[in-house]
């Protein structure tokens, strides 16, 4: 669930991912200059049922090392528990500037099937943050087990808003619209892998999925819609 202004983590394991990343990947060596539109968030190819190719992401084939490697920023990285007892991980990349789009990005690790536990402290009461969830900051030895799973969701949150018409000009009339909640439209482009979000104030997120992915990433959002 993306409901967080920030995700805690110590700096120790801060520092332990930066040299685990460096070690796997062989460092963030230079890459070859690609140009701006590459990395525009409305350019998105979901030919395949099992992925969803944005902002050069792959978003439900990558592991979580290879995102933080194609991205070559370190993030914040935690589990998150929901008053109902339902837990996420999630990384969290501040002020991810590509190419002239400056934006926050929340990707989250598939953990259908997999044992917490051994991950970090969850017999300890976690800590609160403001969005009402439970934070806990994995272990060193959960960092390198999250590093080898799948990235299945990515929440793409830009620094600059957009229209009603920017957002229909650059990603086409959705296939339907509802509202979550009393006072946020949710935009539906399922062949596309896709959910925007905007809110009264008219702040958007871009959530993205695979097409094999997208009724989980509607649920994951986890408001009773209605159709407008």
């Amino acid at each position: 669930m993306i409901k967080k202004s920030t995700i805690g983590l110590s700096l120790v394991s801060i520092l332990f991912l930066g040299i685990l990343i460096v070690m796997m990947t062989g460092g963030f060596s230079p890459q070859p200059q690609q140009r701006d539109h590459v990395h525009l968030p409305w350019l998105i190819n979901a030919d395949d049922d099992n992925q969803t190719k944005v902002i050069s992401l792959s978003i439900g084939s990558q592991t979580f090392s290879e995102v933080v490697h194609t991205l070559r920023k370190l993030p914040e990285l935690a589990i998150f528990e929901t008053p109902k007892g339902e837990r996420t991980i999630e990384g969290f990349f501040s002020k991810v500037r590509q190419g002239v789009l400056l934006a926050n990005l929340v990707v989250e690790v598939d953990i259908t099937g997999k044992n917490l536990a051994p991950l970090a402290r969850l017999e300890q009461k976690g800590e609160p943050t403001p969005s009402g969830l439970w934070r806990w900051n994995l272990s060193k030895t959960g960092i390198v087990t999250v590093n080898q799973w799948r990235v299945w969701k990515l929440a793409y949150i830009p620094t600059t808003q957009y229209s009603t018409e920017q957002l229909l000009k650059f990603f086409g009339q959705p296939e339907s619209k509802k509202m979550l909640g009393n006072d946020v439209k949710l935009w539906r482009y399922s062949a596309k892998g896709l959910i925007i979000t905007e809110d009264s104030e008219g702040r958007t997120i871009f959530y993205y999925s695979s097409r094999k992915d997208f009724l989980r990433l509607e649920k994951s959002l986890s408001i009773i819609t209605t159709p407008i």
